[in-house]
């Protein structure tokens, strides 16, 4: 008997009274990121096929949080706790991602000599006109300094992001260079996604890559992406329809396991 696999979507369109042209900004999201941080993280039944077919910039995770990807030039890549990077297994599932088709509205912003991770974001901010809609974010320069991390597959299913994330793998570099493949998302939407800044990194000899933590930035050139239309893929396993989803201690926890920030003059 041949298995049918469900997919439920949901729509979202940030509408900006403006006079100004943009470019078809459209987000497609596999599973809220409350769903990630609850441990619902293991055969979703969405296949890395499926999800390429939806954008080529992007950022997730794999079955059992084996790993951290970024999808960058239209490809798929996947870091692993070993620091190795390896082209995505289409055959792969998707537990969490967020790709779109990246086709920026501005372009070409330059920024030196950032010394902390907070300045790095706060001049980013600056640019960011409408608050209260995504933006997709990349970001290509020299990095003095880089703090990454990759999650270790876990043995088995449901164990909580924040107490998974304690057992990463930390990366540090110096005088690296690469881009960052990222998106912003207002606060409101916390729990939806990650409220604020959420960041990967793939270096441009695509041997090194993770989840950004920390950073000092010499020189870089940012383009941004607003984002208009905002669709997610639900799980329908029995795992993420019978979780608590509504907990509020989920941001908190969301919070310690995707921006432990610690910058330091290195």
């Amino acid at each position: 008997m041949r298995k049918t696999i469900r997919s439920i979507a949901i729509s979202l369109a940030f509408l900006v009274l403006t006079t100004k042209t943009f470019a078809s900004g459209e987000l497609f999201q596999v599973a809220p990121i409350s769903a990630l941080t609850e441990g619902i993280y293991t055969n979703s039944g969405y296949t890395y096929k499926n999800l390429e077919k939806h954008g080529d910039f992007g950022l997730g995770t794999f079955n059992y949080i084996d790993g951290e990807m970024v999808a960058f030039n239209g490809k798929f890549y996947q870091m692993k706790d070993d620091g190795r990077i390896v082209l995505v297994d289409k055959n792969l599932t998707v537990p969490f991602a967020e790709v779109c088709y990246f086709k920026p509205d501005i372009t070409n912003i330059i920024f030196t000599n950032i010394t902390t991770f907070n300045d790095f974001t706060n001049a980013v901010k600056k640019h960011l006109e409408y608050k209260n809609g995504p933006y997709a974010i990349k970001i290509t320069g020299n990095f003095s300094y880089l703090k990454l991390r990759a999650l270790i597959k876990q043995s088995k299913p449901g164990v909580p992001l924040v107490i998974a994330a304690k057992q990463e793998k930390i990366f540090e570099f110096h005088n690296i260079n690469g881009t960052l493949v990222g998106f912003w998302f207002p606060k409101y939407l916390s729990g939806i996604a990650v409220g604020g800044f959420h960041f990967h990194f793939i270096s441009h000899d695509l041997k090194h890559g993770g989840h950004v933590l920390d950073l000092q930035l010499t020189k870089g050139t940012m383009d941004l992406m607003r984002v208009s239309n905002f669709n997610m893929h639900f799980l329908t396993t029995q795992e993420f329809n019978q979780a608590n989803l509504s907990d509020d201690s989920i941001n908190k926890d969301l919070n310690n396991a995707e921006n432990s920030h610690a910058s330091t003059n290195k």
